[in-house]
């Protein structure tokens, strides 16, 4: 209870309490929580370098995260890249199915190591989107520059990762043409990136010699650079990283694996110590007398005391009784700050029957697709249109450039991700048979989402199948019928 001082009465009075209308806004019950807001550039500035510092330690050292980012590439990328189907239209209003196979084929071909589209010549495209998605989810940025006419493969491009460290958030201020610089990013009144202030070099590689005493700058213009980050908040110029919430229980967990690993060793290594009893005469054993007590044993083996000395063990109790109960709430934390689902993230499937891991793998998949269609549209198709562009006044990429220009004014193209099947592929085939049968669904979708596979592929294949084929041998097609229905104790 407190008072307060009126002077018009000359008192002291009691302070009246405020009415709480949301109990989190009671200060006194949550103490240390912060109840100041800043603004997102704000909060991301004096901590940007710390964050960034141990994600990528976590990177390198957490098998948990490692495991993470594997499932990452995995299923946002997957082993084949996103794939691109041209769908331009002749004016007959037929499909130009020359075009687009041609160009399909040259942009398949412009992204394998051959003719690597990395400036360092040892990327592949799906590479580049392995290390995008990982750098998003460490760095929660990947800053790419595009490098147009680039003379180092057939196609005149290329592009180059910068690291997020060379973007330096010291720079910062008001240019004189009212542009405003922030953590590197120059941006105009409206908030949109102009340029990037990028170090020549990372600013830890004085130790070959590179630098020198003062860091250099150069200025990229905006649109040769592709700043990929998820923005979380108005106003938020730098990405960051997606460990942010669960880094501290990263670390936590591993450190603790690391304590009940020595715990446990201690314990494996009971100890004992000599002491003297009643019956001991003279001085202290082992002080000035030439003699060593110390002992190590072998398994089996028994030996005969010295007179007047006991054996005083150490055993520890190890390990304690709700270890695993407490790893498994630490893991779930993770797994959840990280949006996949914690049996995949560690490799615990302990109790899991087929309805959960089936409600599972669909909620996971879900979050995988957000994720593609994040990279697709932020990535990819930027990257595409830029790439279309220098392939019109490229000679040896062979395509139409009058075909090309229509494709873009027209948006005549979509980019296939991978897709799932499920554990249960009969299940599942009659399932589709019976969506597209009502009308629920079409093949060609159900192809794509199923194996992200183009349908229009497909169908050749299985032209050409039939032709190698011909009619001596009968191709049936046809779904097996369904099986019986089983219930979830049978699964």
């Amino acid at each position: 209870m407190s008072y307060k001082f009126n002077i018009k009465t000359g008192k002291f009075e009691q302070r009246k309490k405020g009415k709480r209308y949301f109990q989190m806004a009671a200060s006194e019950s949550f103490v240390g929580w912060d109840t100041q807001d800043v603004s997102a550039d704000a909060s991301i500035y004096p901590q940007l370098v710390q964050m960034v510092s141990r994600a990528r330690d976590l990177e390198r050292n957490n098998d948990y995260i490692r495991n993470y980012l594997r499932l990452l590439k995995a299923n946002v990328i997957g082993s084949h890249g996103i794939k691109l189907t041209a769908c331009r239209k002749a004016r007959n209003g037929r499909i130009d199915k020359s075009f687009n196979k041609t160009l399909e084929d040259a942009w398949k071909r412009a992204g394998k190591l051959k003719h690597s589209p990395s400036a360092c010549g040892k990327q592949t495209r799906k590479d580049i989107g392995d290390m995008a998605m990982v750098r998003l989810a460490v760095d929660g940025e990947a800053i790419i520059h595009h490098r147009p006419g680039f003379k180092k493969n057939k196609w005149r491009y290329a592009v180059q990762f910068i690291d997020s460290m060379r973007l330096d958030w010291r720079v910062n201020g008001t240019l004189p043409n009212g542009n405003q610089v922030k953590m590197g990013v120059e941006v105009d009144e409206d908030d949109r990136p102009i340029a990037y202030h990028i170090l020549k070099q990372h600013p830890s590689e004085g130790i070959f010699g590179w630098r020198t005493n003062q860091p250099e700058y150069e200025v990229v213009p905006a649109d040769e650079i592709t700043h990929l980050y998820a923005i979380e908040r108005t106003g938020q110029t730098r990405g960051i990283t997606w460990l942010a919430s669960s880094g501290v229980r990263s670390r936590m967990l591993d450190k603790f694996e690391e304590a009940i690993c020595v715990g446990a060793r201690v314990a494996a290594s009971k100890m004992g110590f000599y002491k003297p009893n009643d019956e001991y005469e003279g001085d202290d054993p082992g002080e000035d007398d030439g003699t060593d007590l110390r002992q190590e044993v072998e398994p089996g083996m028994f030996d005969l005391l010295p007179p007047g000395l006991d054996v005083d063990t150490f055993d520890p109790n190890f390990p304690p009784a709700n270890l695993e109960e407490f790893h498994k709430v630490i893991s779930r934390g993770i797994a959840s700050g990280v949006g996949a689902n914690y049996n995949h993230v560690f490799n615990n499937y302990e109790g899991v029957n087929y309805s959960s891991l089936r409600e599972a793998k669909l909620n996971d998949r879900d979050a995988w697709r957000t994720l593609q269609a994040f990279y697709i549209e932020h990535f990819e198709e930027i990257w595409f249109n830029r790439w279309v562009e220098v392939q019109r006044l490229n000679e040896q990429s062979g395509l139409d450039a009058g075909k090309l220009q229509a494709l873009l004014e027209d948006d005549c193209y979509r980019f296939t991700a991978r897709g799932w099947q499920w554990v249960d592929p009969l299940k599942e085939v009659n399932a589709n048979i019976q969506a597209v049968g009502a009308g629920f669904t079409s093949p060609q979708r159900v192809i794509e989402e199923s194996t992200g596979e183009d349908p229009a592929v497909i169908l050749e294949e299985i032209k050409e199948f039939q032709d190698i084929a011909g009619d001596d041998v009968s191709l049936n097609f046809q779904a097996q019928p369904a099986a019986p229905q089983q219930t979830e104790q049978d699964d």
